[in-house]
């Protein structure tokens, strides 16, 4: 026993003698462990390597893999975790779930876990942004948080714990084999199960913190747009009576306005506004047009009076606003145009989805001459509306018989629908 006192004395003594040295030696370092000793820091740049992992960071071009060792060389580019939560609008909450999980899927990410409305999912850090640019795909975005945390230096100093940590067990298991009697290793296997445990924690910190960096966290919450829209309806009451599906419901072909006598038309007066080619007249007066073609494509020419100060620019922002945050509409196209009137207005192109199917929704407002013995003004409105598969049919004999030509255009590639909300 005394041999075994004297011989703890003296590593202690030289514990000491080595800590001073180190004090005054930028080649060593004193950590804390079970025992005294000395852990040897690399030169700078060695070491930045020495406790890099293969990070998930978007910007890394190679495939992130989890580290058989957190001390193992990789790369030397920074270590972030994205995450991100959003809030999509959308008609079908179910089926809009279904479809993000399917985009997931197909990135080589995976559904981490599903609510009725709510959807936790993975992907390859370097796909993050490609799946927050698809959200539209399922839904309207109406709120969006993304968060990026840098935690390289976290990393790395977890990577030096456990390997001073592992050098410390790899030193108990030697001296447990020079125990002198049982008590003594009792004391060191005690010891030895504590460190045990801490270094696995360690291992599962830097495991995760691996995993995250690698696969991005994206919670995506579903609702209606009833439920998440700011509000159902435009505060100015003639916006409300626009959209496709007004155009689609909102007249009837109940009469032939042939069969009116001339002394009634007359009276009534006509639009400025002719019917499109291929277009049958439903009802026609100085201050409206409603025309069919014979496969349910519409046009719908109206006038307004509004605020003498306001101009297609406001109208135009106060449309769209109930449109696309509202009704949950996607807008395609949009620009400013002038009549041959030179008469300044703007044109929209929109895609909702109705119980038929897809629905283009052309929508053009021009400012209307004021009479100089009026005190307010008049805004006309010209609403084209067709299933998706007759819009280009259809499109320019609109724009032949509109007062301006059409110049807002379709995407390349097929926009994805959204339900034209119900009242």
């Amino acid at each position: 026993m005394s041999r075994l006192i004297a011989g703890l004395l003296c590593a202690v003594l030289a514990a000491g003698c080595q800590s001073f040295r180190a004090a005054g030696n930028p080649g060593g370092l004193m950590v804390a462990g079970p025992g005294p000793m000395v852990f040897p820091v690399r030169a700078t740049a060695q070491a930045d390597a020495a406790t890099s992992l293969p990070v998930g960071d978007p910007a890394f071009n190679g495939s992130p893999e989890l580290a058989t060792s957190p001390l193992q060389p990789a790369t030397a580019a920074r270590m972030h975790v994205y995450s991100g939560n959003f809030q999509v609008s959308t008609a079908d909450v179910q089926a809009s779930a279904d479809q993000l999980i399917s985009i997931v899927n197909s990135m080589n990410g995976y559904l981490q876990s599903r609510t009725d409305a709510t959807v936790v999912c993975r992907v390859p850090s370097q796909s993050f942004h490609t799946l927050i640019d698809r959200l539209g795909d399922c839904g309207t975005v109406v709120s969006r948080s993304i968060q990026t945390d840098d935690v390289t230096d976290e990393y790395r100093d977890l990577g030096l714990r456990l390997g001073v940590m592992e050098a410390s067990l790899a030193r108990l298991v030697a001296m447990m084999d020079k125990a002198a009697n049982l008590d003594e290793l009792l004391k060191l296997e005690e010891r030895l199960a504590n460190l045990t445990a801490e270094i696995e924690s360690l291992k599962g910190k830097l495991k995760k913190l691996n995993q995250d960096a690698s696969f991005s966290t994206l919670e995506v919450s579903f609702a209606t747009r009833s439920v998440v829209g700011q509000r159902k309806s435009s505060p100015f009451a003639w916006v409300n009576r626009l959209g496709a599906e007004q155009v689609m419901q909102g007249f009837h072909v109940a009469a032939d306005p042939s069969s009116k006598g001339p002394w009634r038309r007359m009276l009534e007066g006509k639009p400025p506004m002719e019917a499109p080619d291929g277009f049958l007249v439903v009802k026609e007066s100085r201050h409206e047009l409603q025309a069919v073609s014979p496969d349910d494509a519409r046009v719908w020419w109206r006038e307004f009076p509004v605020d003498n100060k306001t101009g297609p620019e406001f109208w135009a922002k106060a449309i769209q606003t109930h449109l696309v945050d509202h009704l949950g509409y996607r807008l395609i196209d949009q620009s400013e145009v002038v009549s041959f009137k030179q008469q300044p207005g703007h044109q929209m192109l929109f895609e909702a989805d109705s119980d038929q199917g897809p629905v283009r929704y052309l929508l053009t407002i021009l400012r209307k001459p004021k009479p100089v013995w009026s005190r307010r003004g008049a805004i006309q409105v010209i609403e084209f509306a067709a299933p998706a598969n007759l819009y280009a049919d259809y499109v320019n004999a609109v724009g032949a018989a509109s007062p301006v030509a059409i110049t807002v255009h379709e995407p390349v590639e097929p926009v994805a629908a959204v339900l034209v909300s119900k009242r």
